[in-house]
């Protein structure tokens, strides 16, 4: 069954979020998924009033993470 999750940073936040789609790692010896033990899939940065959906299902995770701007370096 596939979920679709909508994931968005508020318009005005001091962060951004940081998005990774996890695939679970299967092992073709024994046909199963090994537990805890994961690929990544894709990385999404959401800046302020962006919003991105996301189809999830039983092997796959979302981890959402709080991150610092970068700040623009000034000119020398």
């Amino acid at each position: 069954m596939t979920t679709r999750v909508v994931v968005s940073c508020p318009e005005g936040s001091h962060w951004h979020l940081l998005v990774t789609v996890r695939d679970s790692l299967f092992d073709p010896k024994s046909k199963r998924y090994v537990p805890e033990q994961f690929t990544r899939v894709e990385t999404h940065v959401l800046t302020q009033g962006e919003s991105r959906e996301i189809s999830i299902w039983d092997s796959r995770s979302l981890v959402v993470e709080e991150v610092v701007p970068a700040t623009p370096q000034a000119a020398v």
